[in-house]
């Protein structure tokens, strides 16, 4: 049985299991739309493998984040992102999971596969200034989602990147009350350890530019040794499209 989600996909629901993503390239920003559609339609036509629990596609707003100096906005229009139960179930269940057509000028992407790091929603910080929680209260439909893949130099790079992101982050919220519009954020590293996919939910785009043209970003880069370890970043914010649940 599938369920349509018209909210995002819930980064706990496969805590223990795989979250596999793939970038589509789309040249036509029209076109984005067809291409997510036709994916979904897939997903939607076709049965499910047991194994997998969730489908969704994410469009991008056109509008590249203007504090992201290391990414490439041109390699990320639409996003595929399902979560499977187990990475032996993704192996054996891959395969037969229903596939989206060809699309003429648009490259079929390699997926890549991930399990969730490290992340928190703010509404689970114990902060003492509530009148700081996102716009909407703390669980506020996200009006903005951006995602960013990064390939680090190496596995060891990716792990401590991580952690200095988030203990800064955890730090401005708890001991600051600071980032107001910030819903929450994750990441998932690729199995070989390299990749991150940082997925973060903000009330408005208003609210993640304002992050990033403020110092508290400055401190996270610094906290994190900068961008020096990252190879190659693609990303910019997206909108929900639509998803499926195992149900």
């Amino acid at each position: 049985m599938r369920l349509a989600a018209p909210r995002p996909f819930d980064v706990m629901l496969a805590a223990t299991g795989v979250t596999v993503v793939s970038h589509w390239a789309v040249p036509d920003p029209d076109r984005q739309r067809e291409v997510a559609d036709a994916l979904f339609a897939a997903w939607e036509a076709g049965p499910l493998p047991d194994g997998l629990l969730s489908a969704d596609t994410f469009t991008s707003t056109t509008e590249k984040p203007q504090g992201e100096e290391k990414l490439n906005t041109e390699d990320s229009a639409v996003v595929a992102v399902t979560q499977w139960r187990s990475a032996e179930d993704y192996e054996r269940l891959a395969a037969t999971a229903p596939q989206p057509p060809d699309f003429p000028g648009v490259r079929r992407p390699e997926p890549v596969v991930h399990r969730l790091y490290r992340g928190t929603f703010r509404r689970d910080l114990p902060t003492s200034v509530p009148t700081q929680e996102p716009a909407g209260g703390a669980d506020a439909e996200p009006g903005c989602i951006f995602i960013a893949e990064f390939e680090m130099a190496d596995t060891e790079s990716a792990q401590l990147w991580s952690d200095a992101v988030y203990d800064a982050l955890e730090e401005a919220v708890v001991r600051k009350g600071v980032l107001p519009g910030w819903i929450s954020s994750h990441h998932f590293l690729s199995l070989e350890g390299r990749r991150v996919f940082q997925y973060a939910q903000w009330a408005s785009p208003a609210a993640h530019e304002e992050f990033l043209e403020s110092d508290l970003r400055q401190d996270v880069l610094r906290r994190a040794g900068g961008l020096s370890k990252v190879k190659s970043a693609l990303g910019q914010r997206y909108v929900h499209h639509a998803g499926l649940r195992q149900g």
